[in-house]
């Protein structure tokens, strides 16, 4: 998770980059030790043009190329 606010001049990929290393480091745990994801946020799709797949357009640069992503819009 990262700091709530509002945060204009981060990405969200650059948010979801530092909320997945920090969990993982956490965990002492490696992408490759992950089952399973879940991706909630709000309107990321909008704001990146694409709205089927968010979680995985954020998550898979990361390494989780085998993962099941499961995308949650929760306003």
């Amino acid at each position: 998770m990262t700091k709530f606010g509002l945060c204009p001049e981060r990405s969200i990929k650059a948010m979801v980059r530092e909320a997945v290393e920090l969990c993982l480091k956490d965990a002492s745990a490696q992408p490759s030790d992950v089952e399973g994801l879940y991706f909630g946020n709000v309107g990321q799709g909008l704001i990146e043009g694409q709205s089927a797949a968010p979680g995985q357009i954020a998550l898979r640069p990361l390494g989780f190329e085998t993962a099941p992503i499961t995308n949650l819009e929760n306003g």
